[in-house]
């Protein structure tokens, strides 16, 4: 882990996923790229009376005082928190949302990005929108997302979820990874519906090939999914939870029934979600 990406709006739910990906640096001898996208209005460079170059150079002077703004806060943010030394770098550019993240995660070569979010209908429609894929869906690495006011206390369990399928290992060795950087241990959640067929053999040649990395497997019969996946976050005491982005649909209804409607009285936890 040497660079973290985190897009910002300048909300208050963007600091804090940048202080946790700050948290996250400081642990790991990394770095933060705080990074920014806009786009201008498309405007009728006909219309009376308008001189659209002193527009757009009003909008864009507009946007880096934003940035600018929002940079002094959260570098006095860091300070609070003896982050301060964590090298942290601030990028601004024009384009649209998820291929301008995709190019500075190229450019930059970042290992995962961080993003913040309210877990409702508004952040969906922000980052889903009319987009072909979301950010989430699109990105080339690992995305962990931070819902609003989480704070970064122990983090000593990170879950995961499969399916027990080859192409999840990869998923999985990544978590161990990300869970030994910041010396958390693993527990790994297999729902089985009525229409699983998974052979019990299969989850002992899992448990046998991870024994090493002392990765707990948890089998839990339900046929509601997204009740079990609560179940292991509360009764297991999981701090992040790593899954793969089988379908956009579950992984939509994953986020709007646990983060605003099923278990709103609860704490959020962050989500590290991989690509299959």
């Amino acid at each position: 882990m040497k660079t973290i990406l985190v897009p910002t709006d300048f909300s208050e739910v963007a600091n804090n996923a940048a202080l946790f990906a700050l948290q996250l640096a400081q642990k790991n001898n990394a770095r933060v790229i705080l990074f920014h996208t806009y786009n201008l209005p498309v405007i009728d460079g006909q219309a009376a009376n308008l001189n659209v170059n002193a527009l757009y150079d009003t909008l864009e002077l507009s946007e880096f005082e934003h940035f600018k703004i929002n940079n002094e806060k959260l570098r006095n943010l860091a300070q609070e928190r003896n982050l301060e030394h964590v090298e942290l770098f601030h990028k601004l550019t024009m384009g649209e949302l998820v291929s301008s993240i995709n190019e500075c995660v190229e450019e930059e070569n970042a290992d995962f990005v961080v993003i913040g979010t309210t877990g409702g209908d508004d952040w969906f429609s922000k980052i889903f929108g009319s987009n072909t894929d979301s950010v989430i869906q699109s990105v080339k690495v690992p995305t962990l997302i931070i819902p609003e006011g989480f704070e970064d206390t122990e983090l000593n369990t990170v879950g995961f979820t499969t399916r027990f399928r080859e192409k999840d290992k990869e998923s999985l060795r990544n978590t161990i990874g990300f869970a030994q950087k910041i010396k958390a241990k693993v527990k790994c959640l297999y729902v089985q519906t009525d229409e699983s067929d998974v052979d019990k053999g299969v989850i002992e040649a899992w448990q046998n090939e991870f024994k090493s990395n002392h990765v707990e497997f948890i089998v839990y019969p339900s046929n509601d999914v997204f009740e079990a996946i609560d179940y292991f976050i509360v009764h297991h005491e999981i701090d992040i939870l790593g899954m793969v982005t089988y379908k956009r649909n579950f992984f939509v209804d994953l986020f709007t029934r646990r983060f605003t409607q099923k278990v709103s009285h609860k704490v959020d936890i962050p989500v590290l979600v991989f690509h299959e």
